[in-house]
């Protein structure tokens, strides 16, 4: 006797996914790609609220949804799950830092020149060449 499995396909939940974009540090309107990321599951039709993660040295930008800015609400951005699946893009701008050069003499906080301050993107290299009198 022979057995024959069927497949239904799912049409009541639906797939969701949550990704990070960060802004390039050498091109500021250019973003990569998170390792962070969410995935899950919901029911058509029904309406998940996501938590914005954190990441040190960025701020929140935006987020979009088939490029279609989402508000966010109470700390959070809530999504509509569809038949087709739901992606939101949620994008992170670098933060300016604020830094302050100090020339001491070795091994002192004897101060030998004028401090030199400057502000610069989260992740930048900073290259102060050494002042002289």
């Amino acid at each position: 006797m022979m057995t024959y499995d069927y497949y239904t396909p799912n049409k009541t939940t639906t797939f969701y996914a949550v990704k990070f974009m960060l802004q390039k540090l050498d091109q500021p309107g250019e973003y990569e790609e998170s390792t962070t990321h969410i995935e899950g599951v919901a029911d058509i039709g029904s309406t998940v609220p996501i938590t914005p993660q954190e990441f040190p040295g960025f701020e929140l930008k935006e987020a979009k949804v088939d490029k279609v800015t989402k508000p966010l609400t109470d700390g959070k951005y809530n999504i509509t799950a569809t038949k087709e699946g739901t992606e939101l893009v949620i994008y992170y701008d670098r933060i300016t830092v604020d830094y302050t050069v100090h020339y001491y003499k070795y091994n002192t906080t004897e101060s030998l020149l004028d401090s030199k301050s400057g502000s610069a993107k989260y992740g930048a290299t900073i290259t102060e060449n050494a002042l002289s009198k």
